[in-house]
């Protein structure tokens, strides 16, 4: 599987972290705490989307690796 498409995800929901802090901030201030509450949570949401993510590449960087030693194992 290609990486790829992982580093897009991770790229993309960093972004939207980036949105729901902003959010969240502006109905703090504007003393919508129910509001911003609901957006603390999905922020939560947000990190483990980018935790598993970021295992996800991290596995599949080492079988890109073990892929490359095999190679070099069937060469010699």
């Amino acid at each position: 599987m290609d990486t790829d498409i992982f580093k897009l995800l991770k790229s993309q929901a960093i972004e939207v972290f980036g949105f729901l802090l902003a959010a969240r901030d502006f109905a703090s201030a504007k003393g919508l705490h129910q509001q911003a509450e609901c957006l603390k949570d999905y922020m939560e949401e947000n990190k483990q989307i980018i935790s598993i993510v970021n295992k996800q590449l991290s596995e599949l960087e080492q079988t890109k690796d073990i892929f490359r030693i095999g190679l070099f194992d069937t060469i010699n």
